[in-house]
């Protein structure tokens, strides 16, 4: 039937598949997390700011999922950040935190003696997850794998939920 020879090739094409699969690390990044048992109106929540001011970033917690909004695609209204946080946890993302830092021309203090940072810096945005969901970058967000930094963070709203 075969020659010995297309045996002996079949067999070090089978190990060697054998070996390759054995080498092989499947990855598996973790699933959205979006309950899906509590609908809308059982998660309404009322989110307010107070306004930080700080000159470092030591204050962001350690735990948790940090993600970024991008204003270069899309713009939030700074009046409506709020209700923005209200809508995305009404639709089951757990928010542990969310700071904002608005639009601010230049990042001049008594410590950055640097006039080179006497520019526009964008407004900044970040939310902090209880769990990783990836289904958050439908609203324009994006996963970091650390804590974020916010240049100049005066100012800073923090945002908490009423009671």
């Amino acid at each position: 039937m075969f020659s010995k020879s297309i045996r002996i090739l079949l067999l070090l094409i089978l190990f060697s598949c054998l070996i390759l699969q054995s080498c092989y690390t499947q990855v598996s990044l973790p699933k959205h997390s979006i309950k899906k048992t509590k609908t809308d109106e059982d998660r309404k929540v009322n989110f307010t700011y107070t306004v930080v001011d700080t000159f470092d970033n030591d204050w962001l917690p350690d735990k948790g999922y940090y993600y970024l909004f991008r204003f270069d695609s899309k713009y939030i209204n700074e009046d409506n950040i709020d209700r923005f946080l209200n809508m995305l946890y009404a639709k089951g993302y757990d928010i542990a935190g969310a700071w904002y830092r608005p639009e601010i021309r230049d990042c001049t203090s008594p410590f950055y003696f640097n006039d080179s940072l006497e520019k526009t810096l964008a407004p900044v945005l970040v939310l902090l997850l209880s769990d990783f969901d990836d289904s958050i970058i439908q609203y324009n967000f994006y996963a970091v794998m650390n804590k974020p930094y916010i240049p100049c963070p005066f100012g800073v709203w923090e945002f908490y939920e009423l009671q």
